[in-house]
């Protein structure tokens, strides 16, 4: 099946980034919470885990005048809520 996909190379605009976050969660991530890219952040480094707080984050649109390549730095951990098991 995958050889019938043709191979078609693409344009560097064929992806677009977003303009605001992307929030995921429910991944088993470590360490200190940060952006996990440009445009990506986890707000759930599996919280079943009393050693993995859940991350709350802030997103400040207007923080850096609208450079939408900033992202990083629109981004604010707020708070690590434990889980109380």
């Amino acid at each position: 099946m995958v050889s019938s996909i043709p191979d078609i190379a693409l344009e560097k605009s064929a992806y677009v980034l977003p303009e605001v976050p992307v929030v995921v969660g429910h991944y088993t991530l470590s360490g200190e919470p940060a952006a996990l890219s440009e445009r990506v952040v986890c707000v759930d480094y599996n919280a079943a885990k009393a050693s993995h707080p859940l991350r709350a984050w802030i997103y400040d649109a207007g923080r850096d005048g609208g450079d939408k390549g900033a992202l990083r730095q629109r981004l604010r951990l707020i708070f690590r809520l434990r889980a109380e098991l």
